[in-house]
């Protein structure tokens, strides 16, 4: 069986907006729809389950809006004889596997648009917490190392959501001065600075 041919008539049978791409593997192709569905699907004559042969396997794909899904989120693959007619085939897309997985894209979308607010913010501080705590540097991906022979020193470990875990080395000196600046800032935290203060 030509799998891109075999999903090639399935997409025309689901309608406008629905197009077949070929897979880098022989056994596999995709569907794109017009909401930006993607669905695979795989010849099951390659599979190691005696029961897929002769059937198709289509799955819903995610890409990285997968990561923002549990499993029991995600829509179950369906499978269909390969000798089915594809305008029964399309139709058993659209009732059986469609549904559930557009259901699923609904709810990756805006906790991956959180998920890169958040990503966003922790790059800015990023960006700005060496230029506030000079010297200091960028190490790794989340790490800012204040630098030189300073009373104080340590690291800002940035985490996701834009908040720090803070390690600090402070000599006799300036214990009292870090401790009063900080009980300022948590006595006002309404008035603490924005990135781009």
């Amino acid at each position: 069986m030509d799998i891109f041919d075999f999903t090639r008539c399935v997409a025309s049978e689901l309608g406008n907006g629905w197009t077949a791409h070929r897979d880098r593997y022989d056994r596999e192709a995709q569907l794109r729809g017009p909401a930006g569905e993607s669905l695979s699907l795989t010849d099951g004559d390659h599979s190691h389950r005696s029961g897929e042969h002769g059937r198709v396997i289509i799955a819903g794909c995610y890409g990285d809006l997968g990561t923002h899904l549990h499993d029991r989120e995600k829509a179950n693959p369906i499978t269909v004889r390969a000798t089915r007619h594809p305008a029964l085939i399309a139709a058993d897309i659209e009732s059986r596997l469609l549904p559930t997985y557009r259901a699923a894209l609904e709810l990756a979308r805006p906790r991956a648009s959180v998920d890169a607010a958040r990503t966003q913010r922790r790059e800015a501080l990023l960006e700005v917490l060496p230029q506030i705590l000079a010297p200091a540097d960028r190490i790794h991906n989340n790490v800012i190392y204040l630098l030189g022979d300073r009373p104080i020193s340590g690291k800002f470990t940035v985490n996701t959501g834009g908040g720090a875990h803070v390690e600090l080395d402070v000599d006799s000196g300036h214990v009292l001065t870090l401790a009063r600046a900080l009980s300022a800032a948590l006595a006002h935290p309404t008035a603490a600075p924005t990135i781009d203060a």
